[in-house]
């Protein structure tokens, strides 16, 4: 976009007054094409548009012909969301003759009225993931299985998937590409429907516990409701890898923002979700895997100086196995029984806004969860605890160089520790990632 009062100095940069004109001064002498002219300049130092525009529109009245100050108040006009009378005045501007910067100047404007007017916003964003981590295969720290076998307890040296018997360090390299559309419902402010469809594809260097494939789509509202923020969404996501079995996810979420103080405000979640495996000769029991989740979350954001926000939420899950497609009794529908579990989890984190355009985040995450049957191998109610710390720095790539103006860039570094009462569930591991993303609308 052009920069704000650009035709201003163009206007007034041969004016220079001493003192600040009074707006008495002005009722005065209403036709004083000097006193509106300095009056205008002075409240757009500061700020003060709609004050502007008036002192503008004065000396208009009296000099009609002063096209760089028509340009200004066409500018001011669409900066204050008059689209309608921005656009009769860039119209006619389009019939005098102008020069090659006015041109350029008024089919911007019209350019900015025209995507406000449109009902419908599309876009399309690329990012490249590239990380790595010390442990891709979430190897258990121990290495060891523990299994319960004719009344004995035993331990035995853990193999992953490819027969891997210890952690995997690895390199990755993930593609998306995600096309976002945004409709305006039109019958109030913030109402929107947007809806994303995105793909996906990760290699990993070293092994093919990296390699993953995927898309999704999703779609939801942005509902302004007084105060009150709501945020409604249903999503499908399909995905496969070669260690894995291929699954889907289906999730349907309610989610709402809303002030409570000054400089605070809270958020509440509801969400449902259903994930189903396909089994296939390499994943013969993929599918005990299965179920529901519903997930309740209260969080609060508290902004505790003007560039630093604390946030706090707090979510609990539970998971529900789907083993009624199971024979009741059976090793299958035992071992689906027994992924039963309630999940508590806390997340904390600390955000610096260190410039319009670049942050830096710290976070803290905290999760408990227990299974409500045995494990059938180990003959145990799995209990853990995992702690996640990571920092993330985000800077807009207009920050680095005007020739990176679509682009963002996002480095995290995750730390995690799971630690399960079951030795093949617990593990650490420490993970990077540098995430470069460029949109663009169309």
């Amino acid at each position: 976009m052009m920069k704000k009062f650009f035709f201003l100095f163009l206007a007034f940069s041969f004016i220079n007054y001493s003192s600040a004109v009074e707006f008495y001064e002005i009722l005065n002498d209403p036709d004083n094409v000097v006193l509106n002219e300095k009056f205008a300049k002075e409240r757009l130092s500061k700020g003060d548009l709609p004050a502007a525009l008036s002192a503008i529109e004065r000396v208009l009245n009296l000099k009609p012909t002063n096209t760089p100050l028509r340009l200004l108040r066409a500018e001011l006009l669409v900066q204050l969301g008059n689209n309608s009378l921005a656009e009769t005045e860039l119209k006619a501007l389009l019939k005098l003759p102008l020069g090659e910067l006015q041109k350029s100047q008024v089919n911007n404007l019209m350019a900015i009225i025209e995507d406000r007017n449109s009902l419908t916003k599309n876009s399309i964003s690329t990012s490249l993931i590239l990380a790595n981590t010390n442990n891709v295969n979430s190897y258990p720290s121990s290495g060891l299985l523990e299994s319960f076998l004719n009344g004995n307890r035993t331990f035995s040296t853990y193999s992953s998937f490819d027969g891997e018997s210890v952690a995997t360090d690895d390199t990755s390299s993930q593609f998306i590409i995600t096309y976002t559309n945004e409709y305006d419902l039109k019958n109030q402010d913030k109402d929107l429907l947007i809806s994303r469809a995105s793909v996906n594809v990760g290699r990993g260097d070293n092994s093919r516990y990296s390699n993953n494939r995927g898309f999704s789509i999703q779609s939801g509202l942005n509902l302004k409701r007084g105060n009150l923020l709501i945020l409604p969404s249903v999503s499908y996501t399909k995905s496969k890898g070669d260690t894995k079995a291929d699954n889907t996810l289906i999730r349907g979420s309610l989610n709402s923002i809303m002030p409570l103080a000054e400089s605070l405000s809270g958020n509440l979640g509801i969400s449902y979700s259903s994930l189903r495996h396909k089994n296939d000769p390499r994943f013969t029991t993929a599918d005990q895997g299965d179920g529901d989740s519903i997930d309740l979350s209260f969080g609060v954001d508290k902004s505790i100086r003007p560039n630093l926000i604390g946030s706090s939420k707090l979510s609990l899950t539970k998971f529900q196995p789907y083993k009624s497609q199971f024979a009741s009794g059976s090793a299958a529908y035992l071992s689906s029984q027994a992924n039963e579990r309630g999940t508590k989890s806390l997340n904390l984190s600390l955000t610096n806004l260190l410039t319009n355009d670049s942050r830096l985040q710290m976070g803290y995450t905290y999760t408990s969860s227990k299974n409500k049957f045995a494990d059938i191998t180990a003959n145990k109610i799995r209990k853990d605890s995992n702690k996640t710390l990571s920092v993330s720095y985000f800077k807009a790539g207009k920050e680095v160089s005007s020739a990176l103006n679509d682009w963002n860039f996002i480095g995290t570094v995750n730390r995690t520790d799971n630690n399960s009462n079951i030795s093949q569930f617990d593990f650490n591991k420490t993970d990077f990632s540098l995430v470069a993303t460029r949109a663009f609308d169309f």
